[in-house]
């Protein structure tokens, strides 16, 4: 017999629509008879009825001399919940389970859906082609190994850099030989003339300096200069005069101001945020921020990523021209509607907290299949659009291969890194997963502030023993679930990307059949912690 959930009746009666309810909440699919008993209010609440509990009369309660059997009736409760599945409602009123995609049910139990192991030699389920294949949770990814890498892009066939690197070789040879070629047909035609010039009428001796380029590929990243911009960059140039720098200052990037101005281009005036990065700013900062200027010339537009307008070169300095997003980054969006009331306009919904997660997966997601590892994901470098679209910024790691090791000192925001980056300063995109997972407990929490009673020189020790931020308290289930696959210590049993946008799409779909998020503005216990000397350690 099933064990039924007592559902709180009161009462003297129930009328004919609150059983249709009550029919409902218990999953019952067919017409069967209820006995339904449950102690409410010191009484025995007696509910039955004849071949559809919808058509039963009106209940009263009563106290029980001893409860009625019937032995041609059911008693019926709401199906167990399942792992990785949907639960259905057989015809003899058992329950099984529909696996989600990407799991099945081996041992025929029809109860709990296992991982498929896409990558199995046995029974290999996934279209890489020379790529190693990694099983994730729910799906697969393709990876290249140490020394190869997917210059198309469509992660699946890799070549090895020796390909690429005797390419770039031969290039250099052709180019080096070719000017050699040419010095020397130069220095023939001089000899020549020098014999056939008399002494008394050469020139003066005059001084040919003649310089050879190397390909942009094969040599390091060439910062800017005062007479301009990078070869690579000269489509993206803005001339100062149709520049205009305001005093405002947005905020401070990662190399200097951020400040808001106008862009003049092809006659259209557009708003803009502009990083300004200093002369004097030091050789390695330099590099890195022409690293993230030319990352954003490769990526491509996406709404959920932050666009690039142009940049201008004046004097000393360098000016890149930004998207401007004007309800600025999310965590301080978020901790400001924590001072909202539900009745305010412009307050958030459980509904929006969905969607700018489904945003930040879908930028995230162009940024990966872009070969791009950010390295930084975090609510302060998402920006909010004037209709509340959330785009990604502040990346600039495109490396060109799957896996990014740091060798400088460089400091790093802790408390959004991945394991395997606080142990072995390595990255990948799925080191970028975690950090998703961080920022997916940020929305939950409201701008919260991770691991809030951990110090930052604690943190790596704790999680290799195993912690894991605890549920937040606006937040179900299903979403903190989420949490914990993005918090799984081996980099290849995280969600991918792509997995991330079909789960929170599917959340963003049943939104108006289940609340995910909550916001209980009714107190502050309801909200986690803000530790703000610990925001950006």
């Amino acid at each position: 017999m099933l064990e039924v959930s007592c559902t709180q009746i009161k009462a003297l009666q129930m009328t004919t629509s609150a059983m249709a309810s009550l029919w409902t909440n218990l999953n019952v699919m067919t017409s069967v008879c209820l006995l339904y008993a449950c102690y409410a209010s010191g009484q025995y609440c007696l509910l039955s009825g004849s071949d559809d509990i919808r058509n039963c009369p009106i209940f009263n309660c009563n106290p029980p001399p001893e409860l009625p059997t019937f032995p041609d009736c059911l008693n019926i409760t709401k199906c167990p919940p399942c792992v990785n599945g949907k639960p259905n409602r057989l015809p003899d009123e058992s329950c099984n389970c529909t696996c989600d995609p990407g799991f099945s049910n081996p041992s025929g139990d029809g109860k709990i859906c296992t991982d498929i192991n896409e990558c199995s030699a046995s029974l290999p389920q996934h279209d890489c082609v020379n790529a190693q294949c990694i099983n994730t949770v729910g799906s697969f990814t393709c990876m290249c190994n140490t020394g190869f890498s997917n210059p198309s892009g469509d992660g699946k066939t890799c070549i090895a850099n020796d390909q690429t690197n005797n390419t770039a070789v031969i290039a250099v040879v052709s180019v080096v030989g070719t000017a050699f070629t040419i010095v020397l047909i130069a220095c023939g035609v001089r000899m020549w003339r020098k014999k056939r010039t008399p002494k008394n009428n050469r020139p003066k001796r005059t001084i040919v300096e003649m310089e050879v380029t190397m390909p942009e590929d094969v040599i390091a990243l060439t910062v800017y200069e005062d007479i301009g911009l990078p070869s690579w960059a000269l489509r993206w140039e803005i001339k100062w005069k149709n520049l205009v720098v305001e005093d405002t200052v947005l905020g401070q990037g990662n190399f200097g101001e951020v400040r808001s101005g106008t862009v003049n281009i092809d006659g259209k005036i557009t708003k803009t945020a502009i990083k300004v990065l200093k002369g004097h700013t030091s050789k390695t900062d330099r590099e890195d921020f022409m690293e993230e200027f030319r990352t954003m010339t490769n990526i491509g537009y996406h709404p959920n990523v932050v666009s690039l307008l142009g940049a201008c070169p004046h004097e000393d300095d360098l000016y890149v021209a930004l998207e401007y997003l004007p309800k600025g980054d999310l965590r301080s969006y978020l901790r400001r509607d924590r001072l909202q009331s539900d009745s305010d306009e412009g307050a958030l919904s459980s509904t929006q907290l969905i969607k700018f997660a489904l945003d930040i997966a879908k930028g995230m997601k162009h940024l990966a299949m872009s070969g791009v590892i950010h390295r930084d994901l975090a609510a302060r470098n998402i920006l909010l659009d004037e209709r509340l679209v959330a785009k990604v910024s502040g990346f600039g790691l495109s490396r060109g291969q799957d896996i990014y090791v740091q060798t400088s000192m460089r400091r790093v925001p802790t408390r959004w890194l991945a394991i395997e980056s606080l142990i072995d300063h390595t990255y990948t995109t799925q080191s970028d997963v975690w950090s998703f997972g961080i920022l997916l407990w940020e929305i939950a929490s409201i701008g919260g502030t991770p691991y809030p009673s951990i110090a930052s020189k604690s943190l790596t020790d704790e999680l290799k023993d195993g912690y894991r931020m605890s549920k937040p308290p606006n937040c179900d289930d299903k979403i903190y679930s989420l949490m914990l696959r993005c918090w799984e210590e081996h980099p290849s049993h995280r969600p991918t990307f792509s997995d991330l946008v079909r789960i929170l799409s599917e959340m963003d779909d049943n939104k108006t059949e289940h609340t995910y998020l909550i916001i209980d503005r009714s107190g502050c216990e309801n909200f986690s912690v803000i530790r703000p000397e610990l925001d950006d350690n």
